[in-house]
């Protein structure tokens, strides 16, 4: 039977490592009173994102409100001192992209990562961000194409979206069209995703650590 954690297991080394064997069990948020699927309403994906519809968005049950006092419990100097750093770090970094706006993001191209001669100040800037932009993936001529077969696909076939009036709808709740299939796996795109990927990697002494609130 599941019950709420007490804060002296927060304090426990071995409930820490993940390897206790008490009784005791985390309490998640989807173990107290789930909803049932006759009892969600169907929706579209504004339903979700509040920006699409403007729905107010209502406070979480009171379910979560003790979820996260048993996980803080304990820890309050930690987690205090973490946010305060984090509000430091972001001050910065939110002055630096009000100065650079859309600059702030790396753009490159395809033809430069298929030759290999993206610049070590570009991959510094997309390891730095996060983020890029890189143009000329696909041919245009393909992806034209790919965009009119992705339309009459949809005009033959009813799917949910926002707005829901079809005549003004700009998001569609599809995922496997055979046109969304094929860019995804086109080579151009899979080849700029490893190439992508290889950018990151961990350090040669760096250990995994279990514990994510030391």
């Amino acid at each position: 039977m599941n019950r709420a954690v007490s804060s002296k297991c927060f304090q426990c080394p071995t409930f820490r490592a993940g390897r206790c064997s008490g009784t005791a069990k985390r309490l998640l948020a989807t173990d107290a009173a789930p909803l049932t699927r006759k009892d969600k309403k169907e929706g579209d994906i504004s339903s979700v994102f509040s920006t699409f519809s403007g729905r107010k968005i209502p406070p979480l049950p009171e379910r979560f409100r003790e979820l996260k006092r048993n996980l803080t419990t304990g820890f309050e100097e930690q987690i205090q001192k973490s946010w305060d750093e984090l509000v430091e770090v972001l001050k910065v970094r939110t002055e630096e992209v009000a100065s650079k706006r859309e600059s702030i993001i790396p753009q490159l191209n395809y033809s430069d990562i298929r030759a290999g001669s993206v610049s070590p100040e570009t991959v510094a800037a997309i390891r730095r961000t996060g983020v890029a932009v890189v143009r000329g993936v696909v041919p245009k001529d393909e992806a034209e194409g790919l965009l009119s077969d992705v339309r009459r696909y949809f005009a033959a076939h009813q799917f949910p979206g926002f707005p829901s009036d079809a005549d003004k709808k700009i998001i569609y709740e599809s995922y496997w069209s055979p046109s969304q299939v094929k860019a995804r796996s086109h080579p151009n795109m899979l080849s700029t995703q490893s190439w992508m990927n290889q950018l990151y990697s961990a350090d040669a002494g760096q250990k995994s650590n279990a514990d994510p609130t030391s």
